[in-house]
């Protein structure tokens, strides 16, 4: 039940847990949430500290290493709240980027311009690379949801 209470999952009356399926409007809400999160953690003072960061390989998936280095950012913001609501929005948006990951060939490429001004302490072409990762999967929305709704119809 404590998915459930994190709305990673829904509780359903006998029959069950989903994950649930968001809407086109609720994705959208999840996505500004992520980077409204992400950048109030770098305006609280997120910076990536002294031990480097370990940079995912090719062969790593790339909505893995999304979600590590969304998490890391949080974990480096002082307030703990902040901290909390970012690790659950990334949480959330974790299943999401693991089947979308078609669309988005080129996230690794993407991913990389995150890591890299996270690494140099580079604030400002963080927030700047935030916003235009942000932006696109926004653009992308209506396909998303179609896809995860051909995932959850499709035999298993």
């Amino acid at each position: 039940y404590r998915l459930s209470g994190e709305r990673l999952v829904d509780a359903h009356s006998r029959d069950g847990f989903y994950v649930p399926l968001p809407t086109e409007a609720a994705l959208r809400e999840l996505y500004d949430c992520m980077e409204e999160r992400l950048l109030t953690c770098l305006a609280r003072g997120a910076l990536p500290g002294d031990r480097p960061y370990k940079r995912p390989t090719p062969h790593d998936g790339a909505a893995e290493a999304t979600w590590l280095l969304f998490d890391t950012i949080a974990l480096k913001t002082r307030v703990i709240e902040t901290r909390y609501i970012t690790q659950q929005a990334n949480d959330r948006l974790a299943p999401i980027r693991v089947a979308k990951r078609s669309l988005f060939p080129d996230a690794h490429a993407e991913l990389d311009e995150l890591i890299t001004a996270w690494e140099c302490a580079d604030i400002a072409r963080l927030a700047r690379a935030l916003h235009a990762y942000h932006a696109r999967r926004l653009n992308r929305v209506p396909d998303i949801v179609a896809l995860l709704n051909e995932a959850r119809h499709a035999p298993h």
